[in-house]
């Protein structure tokens, strides 16, 4: 049985990067692949005033709710996911080279330029010599700069095979001269029953409520998430507000409710019984798609990491389901989604990927 090592960014507690680790180790497992993720997180310290503010923002996310969603999501993963023994220090990554035939950089933005210096390189795989590939692995940005663009196609260059999962990404290999395919991205893999058996039956919120679903940053993509909530509402359901920062809880009333506990399991529930969903997120687009939901996903023209979202619902045709910032008091609800035509496209997309995956680990 062939055995591959995967390198993630699966410490956090981010959704997304949880889930899509979850997806991916799941396929992997059908094709009777010996996977474990490496063991080994990526620290990111500040230090001086900025250590001292950083310090006093943990304290201040555990008093709400921080704390509660890291345990959940610590369950999560070690009910889901296999992971290489601990690996205290980078240096510990050199003794595994000959205990894997595959090491394989795994999805979400692990070739982020942001990640690059703190990470020495661990997510293009530059500690070993052995057989590379990667998986819809994601930059994130829309270009190099020049700073970092020979570094990355050095590495990238030693790679058997490369996969991204935005066309952005394929242009900036293409630039290096090298090869890759757009795959998708590994929560895209598995169908909705297979996603079922992640998340409990009945609904853990009992009342109709929208989720918005945000991620924590860009202030003024949030605004609009909540703002075309609220114009959409009509005061009819709830507005459950998941991803924003913990201290926003103190904003919650009695129509908006920021929920700041919740797991990937939690997250998965509250995705699928929504009666709407709006987001800023790739991964909340992701769900949205696979649990066939009325949704709307805002994105911010000023922003670069539009491109997932764009590529995703532009290759799937539901460009209109995309909002700009600048747009939100103009929409109104369409609920004529054909998800037929979705569904029968991504089939299309996910059995060309799987392929892909099939084919890299050499399994016949």
């Amino acid at each position: 049985m062939i055995k591959v090592a995967i390198v993630s960014r699966v410490h956090g507690i981010n959704y997304g990067a949880n889930l899509q680790a979850v997806a991916l180790q799941s396929v992997l497992r059908v094709f009777g692949v010996d996977s474990c993720y490496l063991d080994y997180e990526v620290k990111y310290r500040n230090h001086g005033v900025r250590g001292i503010l950083s310090w006093g923002y943990s304290l201040l996310r555990l008093l709400f709710g921080y704390n509660q969603r890291l345990t959940k999501t610590k369950e999560f993963r070690n009910n889901y996911l296999v992971f290489s023994k601990h690996l205290c220090k980078y240096d510990d990554l050199y003794q595994l080279t000959n205990a894997y035939d595959v090491f394989l950089s795994g999805s979400d933005q692990v070739w982020n330029p942001r990640y690059l210096a703190v990470s020495r390189g661990l997510y293009l795989l530059e500690f070993t010599d052995k057989i590379k590939v990667s998986y819809a692995s994601s930059f994130g940005v829309n270009h190099l700069s020049d700073s970092v663009f020979n570094r990355y196609k050095e590495s990238l260059s030693k790679y058997k095979s490369l996969s991204v999962r935005e066309k952005t990404g394929a242009d900036i290999i293409h630039k290096m001269g090298l090869d890759c395919q757009v795959v998708l991205d590994p929560t895209l893999l598995l169908e909705l029953n297979q996603w079922k058996n992640y998340f409990a039956p009945n609904p853990i919120i009992n009342k109709k409520y929208i989720c918005c679903y945000v991620m924590p940053g860009d202030e003024d993509c949030i605004k609009a998430v909540i703002r075309l909530a609220k114009n959409l509402n009509s005061n009819k359901y709830q507005i459950i507000v998941l991803g924003d920062k913990e201290y926003k809880k103190l904003m919650g009333n009695s129509t908006i409710r920021y929920v700041t506990t919740a797991g990937p399991a939690e997250f998965l529930n509250i995705m699928f019984y929504s009666e709407l969903v709006i987001t800023s997120s790739f991964h909340g687009t992701c769900f949205s798609l696979l649990f066939s939901k009325l949704f709307y996903t805002v994105i911010n023209e000023n922003s670069d990491v539009n491109s997932r979202i764009f590529d995703l619902l532009t290759t799937l045709g539901m460009e209109s389901r995309m909002v700009n910032t600048k747009a939100i008091n103009d929409v109104k609800i369409v609920h004529n989604i054909d998800y037929s035509r979705v569904s029968k496209l991504l089939e299309e997309k996910r059995s060309k990927s799987l392929d892909y995956l099939k084919s890299v680990l050499t399994i016949q």
